[in-house]
Parts: structure tokens; sequence; C-alpha cells
């Protein structure tokens, strides 16, 4: 049996505080014990110290998308976590939502 080491990865979401729905998937994360996880309400104008940033409702981060540009274009990775909004999503997702039904279900 091979053991993998796997090196530490230091993960910030960004996320409110009062969306218990997220608690389940951060506890999660906090289980992986090489995985460091931050939560913070906002994006901070300085990401270097993460690998990894992960958006909750990320339409409604359209203000504070030119520190995350500028993340994910140095490497850094990126996980939006899309909730039911009428509001369009950063340019930066690459995508936008659409009707519900089966062309949107692909």
């Amino acid at each position: 049996m091979t053991m993998f080491i796997h090196p530490a990865l230091s993960i910030l979401a960004i996320a409110a505080q009062h969306h218990p729905e997220l608690h389940p998937f951060f506890a999660y994360l906090r289980s992986i014990s090489h995985l460091e996880l931050s939560v913070n309400s906002k994006i901070p104008s300085d990401l270097s110290p993460y690998d990894v940033i992960i958006t909750a409702n990320t339409a409604g981060f359209e203000a504070d998308c030119h520190h995350l540009n500028k993340f994910v274009a140095a490497g850094g990775g990126w996980l939006g976590l899309v909730q039911l909004s009428d509001k369009l999503l950063p340019e930066i997702f690459g995508a936008q939502t659409g009707q519900v039904g089966p062309a949107a279900e692909l």
C-alpha cells in the first residue's frame, strides 16, 4: 500500500456567515488534513496567500471581481457556487444561467 503525501492547500471561502447550507461543505473541507480553510465575508485585496478561492453567491461579487480576475489569471483556482439569482454572473465566470429546462440541464 502506497501512501500519498499531499502538499498543503490554502483555501479562502467568501461567504456570509448566515448561510447554514454551506456549513456541511466547510466541515468536510476542514476534515481533510492537508487543506487549510479560511472563511471571510469579503474578497481581500491580497489573495496571494491562497491557492483556491471559493465564492458563494457568485452573482453578488461583480464589484470585487478585479481581485479575483488577477488571481485567476495568475493561475489561482476558483470555485464559484451559484445560487438562485436574477443578476448576471461576472464575465470571468465564463457562462450565464439560463431558463430551467432540458437545454439548461445539459
